[in-house]
């Protein structure tokens, strides 16, 4: 959409290559109106009424004058002006932004999209390599491998390849392979509409599992532009890729002809997943639900025509409510109408809120989740709040009231917030009263979060204070993290700040790693810094594992910095366990936990490049941290091969903590193996620790075989009494 969608006459007629692009970016640099009458306008524009078409059309002639101070103003325009319409707009003006910012400059423009939040900075990375991919591929791949290692390199990456697919699938297909770690989605997608063929056999070549879902995505593509072709290479396949192959088919008839598709479907049932069966029940009951019912009972298995009849009951509820909850009330088996109406149940609260409840008092309160309870109260509400309250009273079961009673008290707020907060500060009961307040607060706080914190100094200690500042606090942090930090580091009371330093950590620790990793730090000890450090690591890690690390590692060792620095590792573990170990190996100051979490997380990864970096690590305690992650690990997956590993260790530390791991994992499977191992263990005290700990387990679920064990084995009458004892 956007610029793409309406390209000035420049754009449509200009060759691609190096001297266009630069002709644009030399020429076309400033708005000729000014950057100040540019802004006021696009910020005017993005605030009227009218068509979208219009409003981007207009859009789309503004940015192709505009210069980049006019782009970064613009930038400043869409966090600060009210954008009528839908959040669709907001979307595609970024797009536009940044596609006309990475005519003028990629580097400038890519650097801008990284310090947004994570949904705008998706939106303008992909506009910006969209935009470098049509003249200068190989640019825009260097351009996407330069930003920071981690997710959003991965993402940009990916991005890339999705748009060189269009025209170069083999050279985008070869630096897919040359990068680890990389999805193949966008490649195939794209390569899909440009030669299925080709990509469908490329598909086939991936390693693991997820290539059948490539293969998938694959003839999705294939059938919508040649269904004669595709049907031919269908033919060919069989197993895994067959069925994923059926599925993508199956997607794109449904949609064509539903009549032709599930005739298909019953021809090949054995081929189509039960996901697929339940996609043709559910396009079938848009236009005859009761059709797709009969269908469904006729043709499906048990477990899939259960689960087939929950989506036709959905998308019945949506349209005909009394007809659809009267159909329910039919079925014979108690049990199948339980199943058959809890995923659907949503959708008959928000069409005919009178006729869930009596299909919840017909078929059991007890069986609905609350959250759809809540949506009832919600719709009621609409209605009239006295008579919601007195419906959601009228239940026996107190999870229903209660689910009811907030999901009004949230209607009720938005025409009258003080009626619902002094009835929810009349209810006597504690659990009641905090769940309606935790409502009250969290749409206040969007509204006046010092409003909703002065209601949260209004209550006693207890539950219900901690529930409204915790969700005061989520919602203050988006707007002003830096307000609601010091809000929180002013709270005395330490249950309150714990609570409310979780909920400031979650949203403000992905923006600025940094300054949320030092705000915890600065809270000076407690329950509250300690879990925000954490928090904060963990977030911080996931965008910039080395700065990160860097930060961390110079901390005073000990205590909370330790772990958090584990926690870094843990997570850049899961991205580059390599560069992780590197950066730990290099330290100099470190704690055999380190290298636990750093190993579990590689051994999950990949067991052998794990194993070869702990067989070399020099210090005994560090290999010893290694071992146990390592150990633990692939005992759950495969104890034989793991304990044929063990018995080739040498005595010692790294051994022991080993042996200790693998006896713990597999206690729940073979505890003679495991009360075994624990006996071989070196250091005298931990070896019996691991015995007796695990011992009695073992006795917990069947004594005889522990006592008899532990007699076996040489162990006296004091010993065994010592462990296995309640």
């Amino acid at each position: 959409m956007g610029r793409v969608s309406h390209p000035n006459s420049e754009a449509q007629t200009s060759e691609k290559g190096p001297a266009k692009v630069t002709e644009r970016r030399e020429n076309r640099t400033r708005f000729e109106g000014g950057g100040d009458a540019g802004v006021r306008t696009f910020q005017e524009l993005l605030s009227s009424g009218g068509s979208d078409r219009r409003i981007l059309h207009a859009l789309t002639q503004q940015l192709d004058d505009c210069g980049e101070e006019e782009l970064k103003d613009m930038l400043k325009v869409l966090d600060t002006a009210e954008v009528r319409g839908s959040w669709g707009k907001r979307m595609i003006a970024v797009q536009m932004i940044f596609e006309r910012w990475a005519e003028i400059d990629p580097n400038a423009a890519l650097g801008e999209a990284l310090t947004l939040d994570r949904w705008d900075s998706s939106q303008a990375m992909q506009s910006v390599f969209s935009t470098v991919v049509e003249t200068h591929p190989q640019e825009a791949w260097d351009l996407a491998r330069s930003v920071t290692e981690g997710p959003l390199q991965r993402e940009a990456s990916e991005i890339v390849l999705g748009e060189m697919a269009e025209v170069d699938p083999q050279g985008a297909f070869a630096l897919l392979k040359s990068t680890p770690g990389l999805q193949p989605g966008a490649l195939f997608a794209s390569w899909a509409r440009v030669d299925p063929v080709a990509a469908m056999e490329a598909s086939r070549t991936l390693p693991g599992s997820g290539r059948t879902g490539i293969l998938g995505s694959v003839f999705s593509q294939w059938f919508r532009d040649d269904q004669k072709a595709a049907m031919t290479a269908f033919d060919q396949l069989e197993g895994l890729e067959r069925r994923a192959a059926a599925d993508s088919i199956l997607g794109s008839w449904q949609g064509l002809d539903i009549e032709a598709a599930a005739a298909w479907a019953i021809e090949h049932t054995a081929d189509c997943s039960d996901r697929a069966l339940q996609g043709i029940c559910q396009e079938m009951s848009r236009d005859d639900p009761q059709a797709a019912a009969t269908w469904a009972t006729e043709h499906l298995r048990d477990n899939v025509r259960i689960d087939a009849l929950e989506s036709v009951f959905g998308e019945w509820a949506s349209r005909s409510p009394t007809e659809a909850a009267e159909w329910l009330k039919t079925l014979s088996n108690p049990a199948e109408q339980v199943r058959i109406a809890r995923n659907g149940f949503w959708w008959l609260a928000w069409s005919s809120p009178e006729d869930a409840v009596a299909l919840a008092k017909d078929i059991g309160e007890s069986n609905f989740d609350g959250w759809f309870v809540g949506q009832i109260g919600s719709q009621l509400a609409g209605l009239d709040m006295k008579r919601a309250m007195e419906i959601a009273n009228s239940f026996d079961t107190d999870g229903f009231r209660s689910g009811m009673q907030q999901g009004i008290v949230q209607s009720w707020m938005d025409v009258d917030p003080d009626g619902a907060l002094a009835y929810a500060m009349g209810e006597e009961n504690e659990s009641k009263r905090s769940g309606m307040l935790r409502v009250i607060a969290s749409e206040l706080a969007g509204r006046d979060p010092e409003k909703a914190l002065a209601l949260a100094r209004s209550l006693p200690p207890g539950q219900s204070q901690t529930q409204v500042v915790r969700a005061a606090v989520e919602q203050w942090v988006e707007k002003s993290p830096q307000e609601a930090s010091v809000y929180v580091a002013g709270l005395d009371d330490p249950v309150v700040k714990e609570a409310a330093v979780e909920s400031l950590m979650r949203r403000w620790a992905w923006q600025d790693g940094e300054a949320a990793f030092k705000f915890a730090e600065s809270l000076g000890g407690g329950g509250a810094s300690h879990s925000g450090m954490l928090q904060a690591a963990g977030q911080w890690a996931a965008r910039d594992p080395q700065g990160a690390f860097d930060y961390i590692s110079a901390l005073p060792a000990g205590g909370s910095a330790d772990k958090a620095l584990a926690s870094v590792l843990n997570r850049w573990a899961g991205e580059s366990p390599d560069k992780a170990a590197a950066a730990l190996d290099g330290m100099g100051d470190s704690t055999p936990q380190m290298y636990e979490s750093l190993a579990g997380t590689w051994a999950e990864k990949n067991r052998g490049e794990a194993l070869a970096w702990a067989e070399g690590l020099a210090d005994s305690a560090a290999q010893a941290g290694a071992y146990e992650a390592i150990s633990r690990t692939w005992a759950g997956r495969d104890p034989t091969a793991a304990g044929e590993w063990l018995s080739s260790l040498a005595d010692g530390e790294p051994r022991d903590k080993a042996a200790m791991a693998y006896a713990q994992s597999v206690i729940g499977v073979d505890a003679p193996s495991s009360l075994g191992w624990a006996n071989s263990i070196g250091d005298d005290a931990r070896r019996w620790d691991t015995v007796k700990s695990l011992a009695n387990q073992w006795y917990q679920r069947n004594a005889n075989d522990a006592i008899s064990w532990m007699q076996e084995n040489g162990f006296d009458d004091q010993q065994i009494h010592e462990a296995t004892r309640d």
